[in-house]
């Protein structure tokens, strides 16, 4: 924090004076003060001279550290030595704490990356063990569901004989909220925009004229979410396979 309740980067500040120069400032008498504007905090105080030092950081100042007499003084070297030394060791506490915390940060994320490991191996191994399409199609589901944090899903595939997205599995949903997915259905959003994420980085505008979304956008709609995830299955020629979305209520 700066002096007298400025802000420390304030450029007509003794802090903003000392984070400029990068060194120590000492001011013997505040009131023939001309290098920068005496905060009205000081004056108040009645401060009379003053000794500022920066609070040094790795990628720049923390900020400043200052030390005031209400009579003028001329700060000595050994003075000035003391109070740098002070300021590093607060920089030094504030790295420290930030490196902590970026550290808790990286820990927590391999943690979530582990256990999602963890849940594709099991998925794998669930997998080579079944042989009956249904039961591999909603552990496939569960699955995708579990990882993305969502408790709605739904797995279509694809009917080259009709030309139609018929559902295959789905998570969180009763019947009567899916309905004939594959037929035609209202606008799930009437009078707006839709706009949908495919595997997380093709963006389709026009998402309810598109024919691998518009069938999840109506469950959406008819279930009352406003965010549809959808990852479709095309193997190496390129023909839809399958479909799988998840449902979130906010972005």
């Amino acid at each position: 924090p700066g002096e007298g309740g400025e802000p420390s980067g304030a450029a007509d500040s003794l802090s903003g004076f000392t984070l400029r120069s990068g060194g120590p400032v000492r001011v013997e008498r505040l009131r023939d003060e001309t290098r920068f504007a005496v905060s009205d905090g000081l004056a108040a105080h009645g401060v009379e001279s003053a000794l500022s030092v920066p609070i040094g950081g790795r990628d720049g100042p923390f900020g400043t550290l200052g030390a005031f007499d209400t009579a003028p003084r001329e700060f000595s070297p050994d003075d000035v030595n003391f109070l740098q030394a002070v300021a590093n060791v607060l920089a030094s506490a504030i790295e420290r704490w930030r490196d902590e915390h970026e550290l808790a940060a990286v820990r927590d994320q391999l943690q979530t990356q582990l256990a999602d490991l963890t849940r594709l191996h099991a998925l794998s191994e669930q997998l080579s063990d079944s042989l009956e399409l249904p039961a591999v199609l909603e552990t496939v589901l569960a699955a995708v569901t579990g990882l993305q944090g969502t408790d709605r899903g739904v797995l279509m595939l694809y009917d080259r004989e009709s030309d139609a997205m018929t559902t295959a599995a789905s998570v969180g949903f009763a019947p009567d909220r899916l309905g004939d997915l594959g037929g035609s259905a209202p606008a799930p959003f009437p009078g707006e925009g839709v706009t949908a994420v495919i595997s997380g980085s093709i963006i389709v505008e026009d998402a309810a004229d598109d024919p691998v979304l518009a069938p999840h956008l109506a469950a959406a709609g008819r279930a009352g979410y406003r965010v549809v995830c959808s990852t479709p299955l095309l193997p190496r020629g390129g023909a839809l396979v399958w479909s799988i979305a998840t449902y979130f209520h906010h972005t």
